[in-house]
């Protein structure tokens, strides 16, 4: 039986009938419907109770591998067993018989820059150590367990091999030969500023030729290495409406201010290239999401943005802010979440009447749900599971409200598409797995799993392993 503070995704709160319903199921806790619907048919069904009963008494231990019998699927509340209070939620919910409701995608940075098992502790690993990038087996594992944890896409972090010719070498040898590939969703994060020649924090000139050409070869390598990743891997592309996703990296650094709209001409017209030289390739132009988003209360979106983003289709921010006043707080939390919600809030306002000038479309907006951040220099944001659940449960409520997966009031049909952060990047602290190597958690209880742990225990297994994600706007 889960009482009232146990762990699990509960909605009882404005429902008269589920709390009528839990009085007389000894106050069990109802999740929400799509996180019990294991065979992903639209509804919680006898099916998914036979699954969730053959499943009762395992557990999953802490190990790469879970423990024999455990079943990922029927661990819905995330409390690393199966039990019979599970199952007494499942037997309520099909009473209830509530709306299915839909599943998030969840995006997560994948990075493929680790070529030595002798590296320092300070840098990312897996729960077995060090790894190599370019190994499959390794990569196997990283899908299975983004698979049981609701990570549903894998934005590759892509460098070109003029700057590294060891980073998309690796994912050829690891990531695109790995066991399990055709349970994921693929995409890019283009590093632009690695890419294009400046420090990350740097203001970002495109008057020299070099740098335009730069942009327009990384186009087509890009093109390239997805049009091989589809035709030539069981690898599944991200798109949308039927065009392949591409997180711009540091677009907000993209011209000078004092030169500013002569840049934004240059911008323009070498975007255009690059599209079309893309889509040549490929046979469809990139769905480009560029890192525009309002980043802290004092930020506006002003004519440097507007004029960039019309180039995009969507916007991002790499992870939520965190402010030097602590206005937000220094732990994240639902209260934190609060705070990200306003900034959110500002640049849908800002969106209103902007569209992608090659489509006409409305600009989308892809939430950071990334798990807290210890960035060098620049304020900590401690979390910890819970803390990582709540602000999660915040986020994604607050998203739904205000449009995300309808329309909003500022006339946006959005859909819940949500960044989650690193899975196996710990330099900014947000690394989802292995917790320990994310050095904003402030205390390690589940062995690795903290933060993987939060995530599924909100948004559940990713049902899109075994379906393709049809976004067809």
């Amino acid at each position: 039986m889960l009482g009232a503070g146990a762990l699990g995704t509960a909605t009882l709160g404005s429902n008269a009938a589920a709390w009528a319903l839990a009085a007389q199921t000894r106050a069990v806790k109802i999740p929400p419907a799509y996180l019990a619907d294991f065979d992903n048919d639209g509804k919680v069904s006898r099916r998914d109770e036979r699954t969730l009963s053959a499943a009762v008494g395992s557990r999953r231990g802490f190990g790469l591998v879970p423990a024999e019998g455990y079943d990922s699927r029927a661990d819905f509340f995330a409390r690393l067993r199966v039990g019979e209070a599970e199952l007494d939620s499942i037997r309520a919910l099909r009473q209830l018989d509530e709306p299915i409701g839909q599943q998030p995608v969840t995006v997560a940075w994948h990075y493929g820059w680790y070529g030595s098992k002798n590296r320092p502790t300070a840098t990312a690993g897996y729960l077995g150590g060090p790894y190599r990038s370019s190994d499959p087996a390794v990569e196997g594992e990283f899908n299975r367990l983004k698979n049981e944890f609701g990570i549903n896409v894998d934005a590759l972090s892509w460098i070109n091999r003029r700057v590294s010719p060891r980073n998309v070498r690796a994912y050829k040898k690891g990531y695109l030969k790995a066991p399990l590939l055709g349970t994921r969703h693929t995409c890019l994060l283009y590093e632009s500023s690695i890419n294009l020649g400046e420090d990350g924090g740097a203001q970002l000139s495109f008057l020299p030729e070099a740098t335009r050409n730069a942009l327009i070869i990384d186009f087509d390598e890009m093109a390239h290495f997805l049009t091989r990743a589809r035709d030539r891997s069981p690898a599944r592309i991200f798109e949308i409406g039927g065009r392949p996703v591409i997180f711009l990296y540091a677009s907000h650094t993209w011209g000078h201010p004092d030169r500013m709209p002569e840049e934004l001409r240059i911008i323009d017209d070498v975007l255009a290239v690059a599209r079309d030289r893309f889509a040549n390739i490929y046979g469809a132009p990139p769905y480009l999401v560029g890192e525009e988003m309002i980043l802290s209360d004092d930020d506006e979106f002003g004519i440097d943005r507007a004029s960039r983003s019309r180039n995009f289709d969507g916007l991002f921010v790499y992870h939520h802010v965190t402010t030097p006043d602590r206005k937000y707080g220094d732990f994240l939390d639902a209260e934190y979440a609060r705070g990200s919600q306003g900034l959110l809030r500002r640049t849908l306002n800002a969106l209103e009447l902007r569209t992608n000038r090659f489509t006409g479309a409305p600009l989308r907006v892809f939430p950071s749900l990334a798990a807290g951040f210890a960035k060098k220099g620049s304020p900590r944001l401690w979390v910890s599971r819970q803390g990582y659940r709540d602000f999660l449960r915040e986020m994604d409520q607050y998203c739904r409200k205000t449009g995300f997966g309808g329309t909003s009031d500022g006339g946006l049909d959005l859909f819940p598409i949500y960044t989650i952060g690193s899975w196996n990047e710990e330099a900014e602290g947000h690394a989802l797995f292995p917790a320990k190597f994310n050095r904003s958690l402030k205390s390690l209880r589940y062995g690795g799993f903290d933060l993987a742990l939060g995530l599924k225990e909100t948004f559940g297994w990713n049902t899109y392993a075994n379906k393709r994600i049809d976004l067809g706007f």
